[in-house]
């Protein structure tokens, strides 16, 4: 909430953009070490899974669940982006027009 609060954090994208770097990447290490350890123990431990090698179905519905949102996140809040310059006549990089 610090950055959320303060006037100068609430201004400067970079600070902003390091803060979501730093949820997301808390998130992500939440998941990867704490959640996903406990429920591949308990796919394995099924009636149907004990003893022998199963489909991984916790990994891949992990994959499936992050490339989704993955997809999502930059089909809605990057392509009006792209569409935006395009009308404008502008660069379509956005790292381009930095250099310019």
């Amino acid at each position: 909430m610090w950055p959320i609060c303060s006037p100068t954090c609430r201004e400067s994208p970079k600070i902003l953009g390091i803060a979501n770097s730093f949820a997301g990447g808390i998130f992500l290490g939440i998941a990867f070490m704490h959640i996903m350890p406990e429920e591949i123990e308990a796919w394995n431990t099924l009636p149907g899974n004990v003893g022998h090698p199963v489909f991984p179905v916790p990994e891949m519905l992990l994959f499936i669940g992050y490339t989704i949102i993955l997809i999502l996140d930059k089909v809605l809040f990057d392509a009006h982006a792209l569409f935006d310059e395009a009308a404008a006549g502008q660069a379509a990089d956005p790292a381009a027009a930095k250099f310019e």
